[in-house]
C-alpha cells in the first residue's frame, strides 16, 4: 500500500461510523464542538475507549471476533466507545453543521473528554469512568488528566500510546517534515499524500509494515478498517503532532503545559501495553508513562513472543489483530479492575 492508497481509502472512509448494535449519543462540549458515543449497554461499570489518530470508534469494534465493546460487555462492563470531534461520526454538531476546523490535542483532551466522561457519569450514575485509549487516544488522556485531574477516572489503560520523542527516528524526522510542510485546509491533502508515497518509494518498507506486523491481520478485517475505521488528519492536530516532535515530548500547542510531568500527579492504577514490533509507537516511546506517572500501582506489558503470544505485535493489530481478544483484550480487562 501507498501513502496515496492510503490517503484513498481516508477519502472514501465512512462518516456515520455506527457501532452494530449500539445506542448512538451526540454530546455537546465547552466549546462548542460535538462528540459521538457509541454506547454498548452493560451491567456494571462504565468504560470509556478512545480511538487514535486518522481513526475512530470503529476501530474498537470491526469484528465480532476482535471487538473491545464486545469483550468488555461479556465481562460486566458497560462500555462507552468514543468518536472525537472530526471523526467517525462526529463531523457534524448536533444541529447539523459541520465541525469547525483547527482543533489539537488539547483540545480532544480538554474538551472532548470531559464531555464523554461528564456525559456517562450522568447517564450511569457512576462516579468513576474506566479508560482505554489506542495511541493519540492514550496521549489525550494525558491531556485529560493535565486539566481536569483524575477524580473522575477509575483505571487508566494505554495501548501503543507514545509520550517521549526524545533521539527521533529517520521516520519520525519525515513524518514531522511532512506535518509541517503542506499548510492543510482542511484536511490531509492528496498531493502531499503523492509526495510522500513518492520518497517512500525508495526504500524497502511498505506502510503496511510500520502500521501492522504482517500477517497479524486477515484481509476481511484489513479492508473493513480501511473502510470504516479512518478518519482524516486535520491541520491543527499535525500541527501539534509536529510541535510534538519537535520538542520530544507531548506538550501542549503552545508549549507551556508539559503533559509528560503533569503525569506525576496521576494517582488511578496504571497499565500500559507496548507493541514489541510496534513501528510507530515504539516501546521505548511508550514505557516513559511508568516513570512518568505517579500512580502506586503500575503494570507494563510488551505484546510479543516473548510474553507467550502468538506474534510481536505492531500497532494496529494491538486493538484490531487476529488473536487481540485471545492475547490483549485480556490484558486490557485487567487493567481496569473488577466490574
Amino acid at each position: 500500500m501507498s501513502w496515496t492508497s492510503l490517503w484513498l481509502a481516508l477519502q472514501r472512509a465512512s462518516e456515520s461510523s455506527a457501532c452494530p448494535g449500539a445506542i448512538e449519543i451526540s454530546v455537546p462540549t465547552a466549546d462548542g464542538a460535538a462528540v459521538h458515543l457509541h454506547h454498548h449497554p452493560g451491567p456494571g461499570a462504565p468504560v470509556l475507549v478512545v480511538h487514535g489518530l486518522s481513526s475512530n470508534g470503529r476501530s474498537w469494534d470491526i469484528a465480532p471476533d476482535r471487538s473491545l465493546a464486545d469483550a468488555l460487555v461479556q465481562a460486566g462492563y458497560d462500555a462507552w466507545l468514543l468518536d472525537l470531534r472530526g471523526h467517525g461520526a462526529a463531523t457534524h454538531s448536533p444541529s447539523g453543521q459541520r465541525q469547525r476546523r483547527g482543533w489539537n490535542l488539547d483540545d480532544y483532551g480538554r474538551y472532548d473528554l470531559a464531555a464523554a466522561i461528564d456525559h456517562i457519569r450522568t447517564a450511569t450514575g457512576r462516579a468513576q469512568v474506566g479508560y482505554v485509549g489506542h495511541s493519540m487516544g492514550g496521549m489525550v488522556a494525558a491531556v485529560y488528566q493535565s486539566w481536569h485531574g483524575d477524580a473522575a477516572l477509575s483505571a487508566l489503560v494505554v495501548v501503543g500510546s507514545p509520550i517521549d520523542f526524545g533521539a527521533p527516528s529517520p521516520a519520525e524526522r519525515l513524518a514531522g517534515r511532512a506535518m509541517r510542510a503542506s499548510r492543510l485546509n482542511p484536511v490531509l491533502r492528496g498531493d502531499l499524500a503523492t509526495g510522500l508515497s513518492a520518497r517512500l518509494g525508495k526504500t524497502p518498507q511498505r506502510l503496511e509494515d510500520y502500521i501492522y506486523a504482517p500477517g497479524s491481520i486477515a484481509p476481511g478485517p484489513r479492508a473493513a478498517l480501511m473502510r470504516q475505521a479512518v478518519s482524516p488528519m486535520t491541520e491543527g492536530e499535525l500541527a501539534h503532532f509536529a510541535f510534538i516532535l519537535e520538542r520530544g515530548r507531548l506538550v501542549s500547542a503552545d508549549g507551556t503545559r508539559d503533559y509528560v510531568a503533569d503525569l506525576a500527579s496521576l494517582t488511578v492504577p496504571l497499565t500500559v501495553i507496548a507493541g514489541r514490533a510496534d513501528r510507530i509507537a515504539t516501546a521505548d516511546r511508550v514505557r516513559p508513562w511508568i516513570e512518568a506517572a505517579g500512580s502506586a500501582q503500575e503494570t507494563y506489558r510488551v505484546a510479543g513472543r516473548a510474553a507467550g503470544l502468538a506474534h510481536d505485535y505492531g500497532h494496529v493489530d494491538l486493538i484490531a489483530g487476529d488473536a487481540v481478544a485471545a492475547e490483549v483484550f485480556p490484558w486490557i480487562l485487567a487493567g481496569l479492575g473488577p466490574p
